[in-house]
């Protein structure tokens, strides 16, 4: 229900108070609970921004991130989106990481043929 006010919200930022979703509590429980937890004076306007973020990356993500941010018991935007962030640095399991041969590389630390130039060693 939040989402249908969040256009009017993101033009009039100080009409956020008067909100009926936000001032009577009628939005998702993720979002009741941030209000409660984040405590940032501008609370309510990261919410609506946090919201906003869902034209972006779908609402279930967003729920996701916003639901890790609240466990930190003081969330804020900054940790919405680091969450969001960090669900796409994931690397998939399918993906197969293959080992180089290194002795290159361990010849230019010897001083490029191999034998070494550390003449104590």
């Amino acid at each position: 229900m939040l989402e249908h006010y969040l256009e009017i919200l993101e033009r009039k930022p100080r009409a956020i108070d008067q909100a009926i979703p936000i001032s009577r509590g009628i939005m998702p429980e993720p979002c009741k609970r941030f209000l409660k937890l984040c405590h940032e004076q501008d609370a309510k306007r990261q919410l609506v921004d946090i919201l906003l973020l869902g034209k972006l990356v779908e609402r279930d993500r967003l729920m996701r991130a916003l639901e890790q941010a609240n466990n930190s018991l003081n969330p804020n935007l900054s940790l919405v989106r680091f969450y969001l962030e960090a669900e796409l640095c994931k690397t998939p399991e399918d993906i197969e990481i293959r080992h180089r041969d290194l002795s290159e590389y361990d010849k230019l630390l010897k001083g490029g043929d191999g034998h070494g130039t550390d003449q104590g060693n």
